[in-house]
C-alpha cells in the first residue's frame, strides 16, 4: 500500500513539473506574439498618423482653406444626448 502511494506521489509530481513547463512555454510564446503584434500596431498607427496629416493638408492645397478634424470626447457625446432628451 505504501509503495503505491509513493509511486502515485512521484507520478503526480512529475505531471506537475510537466504542467509547469507547459505553462512556462505558453507564457514565452504569448510574450513573443505580444511583442510582434505591438510592433505591427505601432507601425500601423504611424501610417494612420501620416495619412491623417496628408488628409488635413489636402483642403489647404486644393481650396486654400484649413480644415481641422477634431476628436469627439465622451463628455460632448453625453452633453449632446442630454440636449436631445431635454428637447423631447
Amino acid at each position: 500500500m505504501e509503495d503505491y502511494l509513493s509511486l502515485m506521489v512521484i507520478m503526480l509530481s512529475f505531471l506537475a513539473m510537466l504542467f509547469c513547463l507547459f505553462v512556462f512555454w505558453l507564457l514565452l510564446t504569448s510574450y513573443r506574439f505580444y511583442n510582434r503584434y505591438s510592433l505591427i500596431i505601432t507601425e500601423m498607427a504611424k501610417g494612420l498618423k501620416m495619412s491623417t496629416a496628408r488628409l488635413e493638408r489636402l483642403p489647404k492645397i486644393l481650396f486654400n482653406e484649413e480644415i481641422v478634424f477634431r476628436e469627439k470626447t465622451f463628455s460632448t457625446d453625453q452633453f449632446t444626448k442630454e440636449q436631445e432628451i431635454e428637447k423631447e
